[in-house]
């Protein structure tokens, strides 16, 4: 298994953890199944492509670009180049995305998301025809009375289903409902802390197993 995750920067890529990626679910997960993984993800970032607390552009755009979205400030650098797909060795054999928390505090419509992310989809099969693509929901921002706030309800099944309806059955759903609760995040921030993330790579091992993936008995290449 090699998988490539992308997502919206504070919930892949540690944000606010003192190791960064490195305590964040999906190299967690990827540790977990021996998998050689890749987090493409930026705090902050919108799926869409717009500006979203100091990126530029948005995920829907970056993810097929080399440089980040601080190439903007950098006065003798401020383009961006494709990324050339066809240097990642091994190609990834699994995708996972979980991404929608920066697009709702746009005020980023339902319909416009779930339009942007089939696009996004629809990209992403061009590079990976074959692949197994899971696609979560979001945990939501848990809140200290033990309610959580959840963003797009229903709009990420949208999305799955019409993948299904054009053929694509290798689209997964991912329900996160309740994975993360208060105990589980920043109270200051309400982003994951170190046992959330410890939690949510928990509940995602047991999920892909459930799915039918298995760890492998070693690493693919030497550590």
């Amino acid at each position: 298994m090699s998988r490539s995750d992308t997502g919206h920067g504070t919930g892949s890529q540690g944000q606010f953890l003192s190791e960064g990626v490195n305590q964040a679910w999906p190299f967690l997960t990827g540790e977990a199944f021996k998998a050689e993984h890749r987090v493409n993800a930026q705090p902050g970032a919108a799926l869409s492509d717009i500006a979203s607390y100091g990126n530029e552009r948005g995920v829907s755009y970056q993810y097929f670009r080399t440089e980040d979205t601080g190439y903007f400030y950098m006065t003798d650098h401020n383009y961006t180049t494709p990324w050339n797909f066809a240097r990642d060795r091994p190609a990834p054999t699994h995708i996972v995305i979980h991404i929608g928390a920066n697009d709702a505090s746009q005020n980023v419509t339902a319909d416009a998301f779930v339009e942007t992310y089939q696009t996004f989809l629809t990209r992403l099969r061009g590079l990976y025809p074959v692949q197994p693509i899971f696609v979560f929901t979001p945990w939501g921002w848990p809140n200290a009375d033990g309610s959580v706030s959840y963003y797009y309800g229903g709009q990420y099944e949208r999305i799955v289903n019409e993948r299904h309806r054009i053929g694509d059955r290798s689209v997964f759903l991912v329900n996160t409902t309740g994975w993360v609760m208060w105990e589980d995040v920043f109270p200051d921030n309400q982003h994951p802390n170190v046992p959330g993330h410890q939690k949510i790579a928990s509940l995602f091992e047991k999920w892909l197993i459930q799915w039918g993936l298995r760890p492998e008995s070693q690493w693919a290449t030497p550590v």
